[in-house]
């Protein structure tokens, strides 16, 4: 028994000197974007809250690699890929040069990397911000490009939906939970929000009420109470209660509530 014993750690550790090679042979290493819960999210962002000034912003796409490390930075490339469906229903597809700076630019060669002993890179893509964002959503459909270095890992985390404007946008995070406290998003209603408060809520915003309750419940309170207050000051003047914007066909739109 003694001796099968050592002749079992004696093949266990033949194996784990094995050559670690072949444990990944793909031809080359896979790179996509970072998907959270399997799920590839779009992206959302806004320049409403930007000063007048601000003419340009950069998110950053993360991405992970699928592969060895290496001890030298590998450039990633990225193309925009075809129109996303959605376009033409009131978003307008992104065009090079006019609503983000075109992915062969310079600007790119320093940052678009996987930084040398990292299997993690988050890579820039700058928007512009265009006069016709102010009555237009814009959508950038970003696409992975196959290289000497990265092939993309599969469809799914092959491709980043980013939508931007320069208008009032609802914030990733106002998902069903948040709409428990707060409701269905409305442009009026968030509107209402930012001028009755100091706050943004935006994302950042949004995660800080969720994960303190009694703070969520004296927002929750505070605006209904302000609501309260603002339809008085309504009906004061001859005015009916505040109201979203009637969607097409509609008379009017419907009611701003908090539950």
């Amino acid at each position: 028994m003694k001796h099968q014993i050592i002749l079992l750690l004696g093949i266990l550790f033949l194996a784990g000197c094995h050559d670690s090679s072949e444990l990944y042979d793909y031809p080359t290493n896979k790179i996509g974007f970072l998907l959270e819960g399997n799920v590839n999210k779009d992206i959302t962002k806004t320049f409403i809250y930007d000063h007048s000034s601000i003419e340009r912003d950069t998110i950053y796409l993360e991405m992970r690699t699928m592969g060895f490390v290496t001890s030298y930075d590998r450039r990633v490339l990225l193309e925009q890929a075809d129109a996303l469906l959605e376009a033409g229903n009131g978003i307008a597809n992104a065009v090079p040069g006019v609503h983000y700076v075109p992915f062969d630019s310079p600007e790119y060669d320093q940052f678009s990397v996987v930084p040398a002993g990292s299997a993690i890179a988050r890579i820039p893509v700058i928007l512009l911000r265009a006069p016709s964002l102010a009555h237009e959503r814009v959508a950038l459909r970003v696409r992975i490009v196959d290289t000497e270095e990265f092939v993309a890992v599969n469809p799914e985390a092959s491709v980043k939906n980013i939508f931007f404007s320069d208008m009032l946008e609802k914030p990733e995070k106002w998902d069903s939970s948040f709409e428990k406290s707060f409701g269905k998003w409305g442009e009026v209603k968030y509107r209402f929000m930012l001028d009755n408060s100091s706050e943004l809520w935006d994302d950042a915003f949004i995660d800080v009420l969720m994960n303190d309750f009694p703070y969520l419940l004296f927002w929750q309170t505070r605006l209904n109470n302000l609501l309260d207050e603002e339809n008085a000051r309504r009906e004061a003047n001859g005015e009916g209660p505040l109201r979203e914007a009637p969607e097409a066909g509609a008379i009017e739109g419907i009611l701003v509530r908090f539950p």
